[in-house]
């Protein structure tokens, strides 16, 4: 309940969770994968990392899945195993949250 101007207004807002096993399309240099969420599921705003070499073959690197009123957004992107890797951990901010993936 919000009180604006002596009036009492009820304010919510709801969003969908993303059922577990739901589907992402995952593009890569040319080619596609299927990144799938785990069982349990994703409340909304919630995020789970995936490994790319799970999804391509020569794939370093980790995306996240993030739940968006139950639809699934892919963040990040995979990288070739003969680039140099970099020691410095990586971190996206998300609407104020960092998110860091590896």
């Amino acid at each position: 309940v919000v009180c604006h101007n002596g009036l009492a207004h009820v304010a919510h807002s709801c969003a969908m969770r993303c059922v577990g096993g739901a589907p992402a399309q995952v593009v890569w240099e040319n080619r596609t994968a299927e990144a799938r969420l785990a069982a349990e599921g994703l409340d909304h705003g919630a995020w789970s990392a995936q490994p790319c070499s799970e999804l391509f073959l020569g794939a370093f690197g980790e995306i996240a899945l993030l739940c968006q009123d139950g639809e699934l957004e892919i963040l990040g992107t995979c990288m070739a195993e003969a680039l140099e890797r970099c020691d410095a951990p990586v971190s996206w901010v998300l609407r104020g949250e960092t998110i860091g993936l590896w």
